[in-house]
């Protein structure tokens, strides 16, 4: 992993540098240079995370646009759905096993990131942390009166139950994918809201729909 990005930022450095005449983006072009990258990544060279996060550096400064990026996907034939990467805001996510004795599965993670989709957000797995802009761990049980914090603003920890009279039980899969989108959204920057049926909402109720999308 280390050795894709690597090459790839590099590249984008050259590019930048050799080329500062072309680094204005234009409607329908594409400086060649970032066509060549391009072509790198459809041929299998340049890992896929490493290659959404460069193409987002690239637009968010002006570089390329969202119709050079997506007309040259139509030359190499690539599937539409990778324009998600210059359409939707992207973080990588690190999230952590769940422990041994759990029932739960990743199927969790999966709900969190298509909901946040549909708000224009991409989450995007990645399987080093340290390469995550966001670290999702599971706690047994949370030590504060809430199930789930966001620490120093990428960690986010996730209460898998707690103890009533001594005995400890465990949340249901729908109440954990609860708390799992309403962490992201506080990782976003979104606060609380008074909209029973928003994922921002503070308490979780088991025959809510909850599907207002927040604004953050």
């Amino acid at each position: 992993m280390k050795r894709f990005t690597i090459s790839i930022f590099i590249i984008l450095i050259l590019g930048i540098s050799l080329f500062p005449n072309l680094v204005s983006a234009q409607p329908n072009e594409m400086p060649e240079w970032v066509s060549q990258v391009i072509q790198h990544w459809s041929n299998g060279n340049i890992d896929d995370v490493e290659f959404f996060y460069a193409m987002n550096f690239l637009a968010n400064n002006n570089i390329i646009t969202k119709d050079s990026f997506k007309n040259q996907l139509v030359k190499i034939q690539k599937t539409s759905d990778v324009e998600d990467t210059l359409v939707h805001s992207s973080y990588r996510v690190f999230v952590d096993s769940f422990p041994k004795d759990s029932e739960l599965d990743h199927s969790i993670i999966d709900d969190a990131v298509l909901f946040w989709k549909k708000n224009n957000v991409n989450f995007i797995l990645v399987d080093d942390q340290h390469m995550a802009n966001a670290k999702i761990f599971w706690i047994k049980e949370m030590d504060g009166p809430n199930d789930g914090y966001v620490i120093k603003g990428d960690r986010i920890e996730i209460g898998l139950g707690t103890s009533i009279d001594g005995k400890w039980h465990g949340y249901d899969k729908k109440s954990i994918t609860f708390l799992v989108k309403h962490e992201l959204g506080h990782f976003l920057g979104c606060p609380h809201s008074a909209d029973p049926q928003n994922i921002m909402y503070p308490k979780y109720n088991e025959y809510t729909k909850y599907d207002h999308l927040p604004v953050c």
